[in-house]
């Protein structure tokens, strides 16, 4: 397959270092931050466009990696003020199930082909590529995705028909959030009882309880 001309949207905390591995990769890349001060270190490689309508306009294939339904929507307004049959919009953020439900339908109106594809992991699996990315589209569509999404993540999961990406992510949200709050209240136990919270939070991280997500807790352990 000859390689697509990428478009990526949204270079925030997690975008920023997701779009600099598809530049490092060497695809043909054109990135867009509404904030231009973002896109600066991209301007010696990539193509940085100050207007959504010029990158959607060069980009065959286009990410978004966006903070919220908000600016997802607002992104997209703009999106479709363009010709974009043909095109695949890949959207990496975590909005709601509705809001990726809406973007989906809009987008296939206009005859362009859309993925959910939320990730797991912060902003260190970002920029080492080693995100684990939830699918929810059509087969057809993820397979011309691949290329581009393998440079992002360790692990890409089809789970199905578009919506299914966002429905894993809410899903792996809730059970980060039970984890937290577990480990919350274990440690406000252990306050009461007197144990010291960096003691506390070592015997918790090197017992079986102890998980990726409770081990980034130990450096806020004095907060």
């Amino acid at each position: 397959m000859d390689t697509e001309k990428i478009g990526f949207i949204g270079l925030g905390n997690m975008g920023h270092p997701m779009a600099k591995n598809l530049e490092k990769a060497g695809f043909p890349l054109s990135v867009y931050n509404r904030s231009p001060e973002k896109a600066e270190d991209f301007k010696e490689n990539s193509t940085v466009y100050n207007q959504i309508e010029k990158l959607v306009k060069s980009s065959s294939i286009i990410f978004t990696m966006l903070t919220d339904d908000h600016a997802a929507k607002a992104v997209y307004e703009e999106i479709l003020k363009s010709d974009i049959s043909g095109k695949l919009f890949i959207d990496m953020s975590t909005i709601s199930p509705q809001a990726s439900g809406e973007l989906y339908g809009a987008v296939k109106i206009k005859e362009a082909s859309f993925i959910d594809a939320p990730v797991a992991g912060s902003t260190i699996p970002a920029t080492e590529g080693t995100l684990i990315i939830m699918a929810g589209g059509e087969e057809k569509d993820l397979q011309r995705a691949m290329p581009y999404l393998e440079k992002l993540g360790k692990t890409v999961k089809h789970l199905g028909k578009n919506g299914k990406g966002i429905a894993a992510k809410l899903s792996i949200n809730y059970f980060l959030s039970a984890i937290y709050q577990g480990l919350a209240e274990t440690v406000l136990l252990s306050d009461k009882l007197g144990i010291d919270r960096i003691d506390m939070l070592e015997i918790i991280n090197e017992s079986a309880s102890g998980s990726g997500a409770t081990k980034v807790k130990n450096a806020h352990a004095d907060q």
